[in-house]
């Protein structure tokens, strides 16, 4: 059991994991409809925020460069 929750922490502290996790749980998050409305590619921004409170944090320059991304993207929308 020990082992276990050393890999876990392991994987905590990996930036790449992290990010990895994000994506994934983003664009899940984003497939999910209520009353028709779905929160799309936006679910991957939710959940960094989510998982920033966990104190999971993603490499500094690819935070930086999604969240220009995303505020371009929205700009553009």
């Amino acid at each position: 059991m020990e082992n276990i929750l050393n890999f876990l922490n392991t994987l905590k502290n990996d930036p790449m994991f992290v990010l990895f996790i994000a994506v994934g749980t983003g664009l899940l998050i984003g497939t999910i409809k209520v009353k028709g409305i779905s929160l799309g590619i936006s679910g991957v921004f939710i959940s960094g925020l989510i998982l920033g409170l966990c104190n999971m944090m993603a490499p500094k320059d690819l935070m930086n460069y999604g969240l220009l991304t995303f505020i371009y993207v929205l700009r553009i929308q």
